[in-house]
């Protein structure tokens, strides 16, 4: 986490500072890990990665977490889902040709289905909606709804970055495609009445190619 612009190394949106991510990198040892977590409302969650060398040149590693609990909510109308699903995965290699190039490599991809993440609950009564016949409960995690309720998120992603000695200084190539998908369906007037709903799909490409020129301290 840093703080303070940061727009000349992470780009003109970093003014009040950029969270980078760095994710696990596959090395010259064989690792691995799995967890599993059981929770209330059925929840089923788990995680896992192995990695490790293939040769003296090229180690790779491949890393997976799944998620489902059944919803805590009251669903007296219509919903896509009566549960949230989460789970993604990535794979990810580092080939080391030459003591002065390194390519290092990953795909990713990641979903979740909800009806949590775009319900609509009223929490007073709607004048408008009684006058066409609503009838739902108001009350704590309840919320009723004649639309299938509910969002599909879906994303994958590939980095190349190549890593080259000049000896004076150092040349790094970045180049990036990201995929997002994004299906979202909400009943507005949050009641059990065809009153107001909203239905968006969501298409984003991006695509990025950064080289950097990094001197050394000293040159």
């Amino acid at each position: 986490v840093i703080s303070g612009p940061q727009g000349t190394l992470f780009g003109r949106n970093a003014v009040g500072g950029a969270i980078s991510v760095y994710t696990k990198t596959p090395g010259n040892e064989i690792e691995a890990e799995a967890k599993a977590t059981y929770g209330n409302y059925n929840l089923m969650e788990g995680s896992g990665y192995v990695s490790g060398p293939l040769s003296d040149k090229l180690s790779v590693g491949v890393y997976a977490n799944y998620r489902r609990r059944e919803t805590f909510q009251t669903i007296t109308g219509a919903a896509l889902y009566d549960h949230e699903t989460k789970g993604g995965v990535r794979g990810k290699f580092v080939f080391k040709p030459s003591d002065t190039v390194k390519f290092t490599g990953s795909a990713e991809y990641y979903s979740i289905h909800s009806t949590e993440a775009g319900a609509l609950r009223n929490i007073q009564p709607d004048a408008t909606a009684y006058f066409f016949g609503a009838t739902q409960e108001i009350g704590k995690y309840i919320y009723s709804a004649n639309e299938n309720q509910g969002s599909k998120i879906s994303t994958q992603g590939y980095v190349l970055r190549t890593d080259i000695d000049l000896s004076f200084a150092d040349l790094v190539s970045i180049s990036a495609y990201r995929k997002l998908k994004v299906f979202t369906v909400n009943d507005l007037d949050a009641t059990n009445v065809a009153l107001l709903s909203d239905y968006a799909n969501t298409y984003s490409n991006q695509l990025s190619q950064e080289i950097q020129l990094l001197s050394r301290p000293g040159s």
